[in-house]
């Protein structure tokens, strides 16, 4: 059919891990996705619908089979503006160091916990981009922004049990909306400028207060300049905000200030 196009694919990863807090455990996963990328004879709009299902098994534990599906949709508008959107489903199993993690340190035990459940998300996003010339000599500035939320259920964190020991489990459903802005610059001499910044709102949707150990402004910046023919020289620049809510029983230890 005209202007329909099929992707589909299968794919299998196994992950074995031999420590000494872990044992030797194997993580297993098989994964079958298909997207159809349609365009409905509007000018500019593509829409893309797919999905994927997950089978995970890590070593006896019960084994979980997840059915992810996600719509989507680009129009590259007259005025050069390309508009975006999509929804889906996100799947994220347990590591075998959040499930089997097993050791005692200074007085603190962590358990494992052979129970836990994998984390499942319903994500959107909303975004633009476009590409603006600078001169005459194909030099541009590429801009890009997004809007987004997740929404996750049977969040995994580590806490404390009745007994005082620390377990990785799924603890709460949390929410994190937030906002990107993002540049890049493209130079016919090979210089650059890359930065990119984005606040969020991490938010324990069950307690109704910050989601603890996250920050809520991250941003980045890169600048590429070349040297000779064969060499460039590159710098980096993180900046991630101090988190807003720790455990103040894990802070009490020491550990985190």
């Amino acid at each position: 059919m005209d202007g329909l196009f099929l992707t589909t694919g299968i794919n299998a990863i196994m992950n074995t891990v031999d420590a000494p807090i872990y044992g030797i455990k194997q993580q297993r996963f098989l994964s079958g996705y298909a997207q159809t990328e349609i365009k409905p004879g509007i000018e500019g709009l593509i829409m893309t619908i797919g999905g994927r299902i997950d089978h995970e098994q890590t070593d006896t534990s019960a084994s979980h089979l997840v059915v992810s599906p996600k719509v989507a949709a680009s129009w590259l508008s007259p005025f050069g503006v390309q508009f975006r959107a999509s929804l889906g489903r996100g799947f994220r199993a347990a590591t075998v160091a959040e499930r089997f993690a097993a050791l005692r340190f200074q007085g603190i035990t962590v358990k494992s916990n052979l129970e836990i459940k994998p984390e499942y998300s319903m994500s959107y996003e909303i975004g633009a981009s476009t590409i603006v010339p600078l001169n005459e000599d194909a030099d541009i500035l590429m801009m890009d922004i997004a809007v987004f939320n997740n929404s996750m259920n049977d969040l995994v964190e580590p806490a404390f049990t009745s007994t005082g020991n620390i377990m990785f489990q799924n603890v709460t459903s949390a929410s994190i909306q937030g906002i990107e802005f993002g540049m890049r610059t493209q130079f016919s001499g090979g210089f650059g400028i890359e930065s990119s910044i984005t606040y969020m709102d991490p938010k324990d949707v069950t307690l109704n207060q910050t989601l603890p150990y996250r920050s809520s402004i991250l941003w980045y910046s890169r600048v590429s300049i070349p040297l000779m023919e064969s060499f460039m020289f590159q710098t980096d620049y993180r900046y991630l905000s101090r988190v807003e809510l720790i455990d103040a029983r894990i802070a009490a230890l020491g550990f985190i200030t």
